[in-house]
């Protein structure tokens, strides 16, 4: 059993309907689900960072309180629902697959490509995966200048594809 933690940026108004709702999955950039940075030194503040980015974006019109909220939240796995997708064999299994159907590098793709993958490692291993380790881009300098991203890469996300393995949640405002 993995016991793991992250933090998630989003505004004083949605943490409130995921208080009562529940976090739902929506497209991301590397597939389907809920981002949560990596419990890290830089966390909280690569959260809040993407808050910004999205508030700036529009992403937020509507809500009634756009102002930050942190969420932390911890998740338990079992040890085979769990798969770090970090590793030179899986990577080199998607640029396989992105030869053979020809997908195009660009954003729009990024998605979709990582969701047919990784249903095609479930289906081939028979096994469904809760949480997806992987490494995502922080967003534009602007917004996370204090992440040294030349010296670290990019960090690391949990993807929550299951969010009934979030057994809590914590918020900060």
């Amino acid at each position: 059993m993995k016991k793991l933690s992250g933090t998630h940026g989003t505004t004083i108004a949605r943490t409130e309907k995921i208080s009562r709702e529940g976090f739902k999955g929506r497209i991301g950039r590397r597939g389907t689900g809920v981002y949560f940075w990596c419990d890290s030194y830089h966390a909280k503040d690569l959260a809040e960072s993407w808050w910004r980015y999205s508030n700036d974006r529009g992403r937020y019109i509507g809500d009634n309180n756009t102002n930050f909220a942190l969420i932390i939240g911890f998740f338990e796995v079992n040890d085979d629902e769990y798969l770090n997708i970090e590793t030179h064999e899986l990577k080199n299994q998607i640029a396989i697959i992105i030869a053979n159907k020809k997908i195009p590098n660009r954003l729009e793709y990024l998605a979709a490509t990582y969701d047919l993958f990784i249903n095609r490692l479930e289906a081939q291993n028979n096994q469904k995966y809760q949480i997806i380790e992987m490494r995502v881009s922080p967003p534009q300098m602007k917004y996370c200048e204090y992440y040294p991203i030349l010296i670290l890469g990019d960090p690391y996300c949990y993807l929550v594809r299951d969010t009934d393995c979030i057994k809590k949640l914590q918020i900060e405002v």
